[in-house]
């Protein structure tokens, strides 16, 4: 089980990589597409949250937030109020820029809840709690229930 978890983390360092590599014209990009809301965050009121998500399928990588900047690298993550929280959506596209997202498509999301509204990989020390959940969109608009994950050790208990 513990490998599954690391396997996740994985999956999502590298979506957030990409993000990290690609860029916008401006620098900034709020204008994100269709919406992700995100439930079952009722321990987290006042938090913050984005996520990252990926197709296994088609190995396509997305980011929902409320707003990003990839010039200086910065995730600014939706405030978590009422145990949920509405994000905007963005698609890693193959010539390293982004585009809203508003398509159909059913999709794996790590969601990552902070301390702290904006995320850098300077103040990953803000994180307090990890999740995941699949999400099936309509239009670029979907949402689900976030199961956290159990925290854990680190060690492996595949003995």
């Amino acid at each position: 089980m513990k490998n599954f978890f690391k396997f996740l983390g994985i999956v999502t360092l590298v979506a957030t990589i990409g993000f990290s590599m690609a860029g916008c014209k401006s620098g900034d990009d709020d204008s994100g597409g269709g919406g992700l809301t995100i439930t079952g965050l009722g321990d987290y009121n006042g938090k913050y949250a984005f996520a990252a998500g990926f197709i296994m399928e088609t190995e396509e990588e997305f980011l929902a937030a409320a707003s990003f900047n990839m010039k200086k690298q910065i995730i600014t993550g939706g405030k978590i109020s009422g145990g949920s929280v509405t994000l905007k959506v963005w698609k890693a596209e193959a010539d390293d820029k982004v585009s809203s997202y508003s398509g159909n498509d059913t999709m794996y999301m790590n969601v990552f809840i902070h301390n702290k509204a904006s995320y850098t990989d300077y103040n990953e020390d803000s994180r307090i709690a990890t999740g995941m959940m699949t999400v099936t969109f309509k239009n670029g608009v979907g949402s689900g229930a976030c199961v956290i994950y159990p925290s854990y050790s680190g060690e492996d208990d595949d003995d």
